[in-house]
């Protein structure tokens, strides 16, 4: 099986009460594919950002 490196990016929006994030991949130069969004409250976006805080080595 051959492994193909693509580059991905998550593009966030703030939705009313929500935090929307669609997840992009770039497979060619000018090429965008959606592939996946996520929601979440408020109170869920701000747990998911202690995670990733904690993932790079920062502190809660």
């Amino acid at each position: 099986m051959t492994t193909t490196e693509v580059p991905v990016g998550i593009n966030w929006r703030r939705e009313g009460n929500q935090v929307v994030g669609t997840v992009i991949a770039v497979p060619a130069p000018g090429q965008h594919e959606t592939l996946a969004t996520v929601r979440y409250t408020l109170d869920q976006a701000a747990e998911v950002v202690g995670h990733l805080i904690e993932a790079i080595g920062g502190k809660r």
